[in-house]
This record gives structure tokens, C-alpha cells and sequence, in this order.
């Protein structure tokens, strides 16, 4: 399967925005994306390899996301960076979640940069 980074988003949209705060997980069902729930559970393993996630592979659930996964999740909410980011996994298809996060902490530390900048002339 190919890794999808508009799933990844989704994924870590719903658990923040939808899990109840005394949850135990968020359990994915069939139906929930425009998409296999074969998919949604590789891109769940993905998330908790990368420590993005604390996944419960039994229920094809995800316990709580992760400081690193809130990151990810922000630098991924951005417009600008998910499009350079889009544009930089076209090219290099083969980057795994780990490198892509390092690219979009990149293209927000450019961000940070240019706006730093030009606030300070």
C-alpha cells in the first residue's frame, strides 16, 4: 500500500477532535474515510511506528496521539506546508513518515524564518 498523507491528517484530526476526553481509544470502524478499512489500519501501524500514535492493533484503535503527532498534525493544518509537502513526496515517493515530518519541520522553520524577517525589517 501506498502510504496517503491526507489519510494520515484525517486520522489524526478525528482522534483529537472526536475522542472523548475519558476514552480509553478511538476505535476506527468500516465506513469512517473514502477508503478501505485495510488502509486506515496500515496507516494507523504507520502513525504508531513512527511514535506519532499508542495504537491498540487489536481494535484497530488509536489510545492517544502523541506530542510528535500533535506536531505532525499542526505542520499538516498548515496549507503551505501540506502542499510542499505534497510536492515533495510526488518527487520522492519512497520518504518515510519520519522523513516527511522532517521535511514539513523544514518548511516550518522557513516559515518562522521569513515572518520573523519581515516583522524585524
Amino acid at each position: 500500500m501506498k502510504r496517503d498523507i491526507d489519510l494520515f491528517k484525517k486520522i489524526l484530526q478525528r482522534v483529537r477532535d472526536e475522542m472523548p476526553y475519558d476514552a480509553k481509544y478511538y476505535e476506527f470502524m468500516e465506513g469512517d474515510f473514502d477508503c478501505t478499512h485495510a488502509m486506515v489500519k496500515y496507516h494507523i501501524r504507520l502513525l504508531a511506528s513512527d511514535d506519532f500514535v499508542e495504537a491498540i492493533q487489536s481494535f484497530n484503535g488509536v489510545k492517544i496521539i502523541t506530542n510528535k503527532g500533535h506536531d505532525l498534525l499542526e505542520l499538516l493544518e498548515n496549507t503551505g506546508i501540506m502542499a510542499k509537502i505534497k510536492d515533495h513526496a510526488s518527487k520522492f515517493p519512497d520518504l518515510t513518515l519520519s522523513a516527511i515530518f522532517s521535511v514539513a519541520v523544514q518548511f516550518g522553520v522557513e516559515q518562522l524564518t521569513a515572518l520573523f524577517h519581515k516583522l524585524t525589517g
